[in-house]
């Protein structure tokens, strides 16, 4: 599996989708996980790993699907 494949696949997609509804805080917005202001738009999230995920990795779910591996973040800020 290539990264490409990794990133438009539907475990990658889910994990992403689920951290965003899981990572909203109590007043109802989701915050970058870098600089800590308002993600507006879905489409501007990125799903950053903390440990990135390379051709030798990617195949590992305890890195490339772990959660506490990934942090949302703006698009300007990955």
């Amino acid at each position: 599996m290539s990264l490409t494949d990794f990133y438009r696949g539907n475990a990658w997609r889910q994990l992403r989708k689920r951290l965003m509804l899981e990572r909203v805080k109590a007043d109802g917005v989701l915050y970058c996980e870098y600089c800590n202001k308002p993600i507006v738009k879905a489409s501007g999230c990125i799903g950053h790993h903390i440990e990135p995920i390379t051709a030798d990795n990617v195949h590992n779910w305890d890195i490339a699907l772990n959660p506490d591996n990934v942090q949302l973040v703006h698009a300007k800020c990955h």
